[in-house]
C-alpha cells in the first residue's frame, strides 16, 4: 500500500474485483446458473483478461525460478488437498475467491527459509571482500545508464588496471553476494559494482556490503516511480551510495541533472 505498484495490484483484477466477480456472480446467478456454468462462466472471463493483458503487453514472461516453482507446487498441493476435503464445486469458487490469500500464504510460508540463506550468502560476501585490502571499490547507480557507464569506464580502467565487474544487469544485493562468491580478487585491483533498487534502503545495503571508496551517480528520473512513491523517495535512495561513501572517498555525478546536484550536498567525501 505504501507505493502505486501495491496499490495497484491490491485493487486490481486478481485480488479485488476477482472476488467481487464471484461473489456478485454467485449472489445473483445462483438460482438461475449451476455451480458448474458459474465456475466456467468466471473461468472464461479470467481468460479474456489474459488475452487482455498480454495484447497490451502488460503481462511480463515470468523467470522459472527455484523459489517460484515451490510457490507453484505450494498453491497446486493447497488448492488440490481443498477439493479432496470438501465439496467439489462450492470450493472451486471459494478457491477463486481467496487464490491471492493462498498464494500470499505461499510466498510467507517459503519467504523465511530464502530469507536466511540471503543472509547467509550476503555475510560470507562481505567477509570474503573484506579480506582484500587493497581492492577499490567502485559503485555506480542511477536511474538509467548504469550498465553502459559499468563498461566503459571498464575499458578505460582495465588498460591500466586488474579489474572485475558485476556482470550483465546483475546490480541486486543477492547477485552481487553470489557474484563476489565466485569469484578470484587475488591480484585485482579496482572492482566495478553496479548497483540497482526497486525500494528504498536497498543501495545502502549494498555499499554495506562492498563498501564502495568511489560513487558514480548516473541519472535520477522517473524510472520506477510506482514503486518508490515519489521523486524525493527515488532521489534518496540513489543518494544513499554517495553517502555510504567514506571521507576520502569520491562523489562523481550528472550535475546537469538537477536531482543529482541536490544529492551532493551535505556529503563528507570529496
Amino acid at each position: 500500500m505504501s507505493t502505486q505498484a501495491g496499490k495497484d495490484e491490491l485493487f486490481g483484477y486478481r485480488v479485488l474485483w476477482r472476488s467481487l466477480l464471484v461473489i456478485v456472480l454467485y449472489t445473483l446467478l445462483s438460482g438461475l446458473l449451476s455451480n458448474v456454468m458459474l465456475f466456467a462462466a468466471i473461468i472464461g472471463i479470467d481468460i479474456i483478461s489474459k488475452i487482455y493483458c498480454i495484447w497490451r503487453k502488460s503481462i511480463r514472461r515470468p523467470v522459472p525460478t527455484p523459489k517460484a516453482l515451490l510457490i507453484v507446487g505450494m498453491l497446486v498441493a493447497m488448492e488440490g488437498l481443498m477439493l479432496l476435503f470438501l465439496p467439489f464445486i462450492n470450493i472451486l469458487l471459494l478457491v477463486l475467491v481467496f487464490r491471492w490469500f493462498l498464494t500470499a500464504v505461499a510466498v510467507v510460508i517459503l519467504s523465511i527459509p530464502s530469507f536466511f540463506a540471503k543472509k547467509m550468502y550476503i555475510m560470507a560476501a562481505t567477509k570474503k571482500l573484506a579480506r582484500y585490502k587493497k581492492l577499490r571499490v567502485i559503485g555506480i547507480t542511477g536511474s538509467y545508464g548504469k550498465s553502459s557507464t559499468k563498461e566503459f569506464l571498464s575499458q578505460i580502467l582495465e588498460k591500466t588496471y586488474s579489474i572485475k565487474k558485476t556482470p550483465k544487469n546483475t546490480n541486486t544485493e543477492i547477485g552481487i553476494a553470489k557474484h563476489i562468491l565466485r569469484t578470484n580478487f587475488k591480484n585485482v585491483d579496482v572492482y566495478v559494482v553496479e548497483m540497482g533498487a526497486y525500494r528504498m534502503k536497498e543501495i545502502k545495503k549494498i555499499c554495506d556490503m562492498v563498501h564502495p571508496h568511489i560513487g558514480i551517480l548516473t541519472a535520477i528520473a522517473p524510472q520506477h516511480l510506482s514503486l518508490f512513491g515519489s521523486m524525493e523517495n527515488i532521489a534518496s535512495t540513489k543518494k544513499e551510495l554517495l553517502t555510504s561513501l567514506p571521507k576520502n572517498g569520491w562523489a562523481i555525478t550528472n550535475v546537469d541533472n538537477p536531482y543529482c546536484r541536490e544529492a551532493l550536498k551535505g556529503l563528507s567525501c570529496h
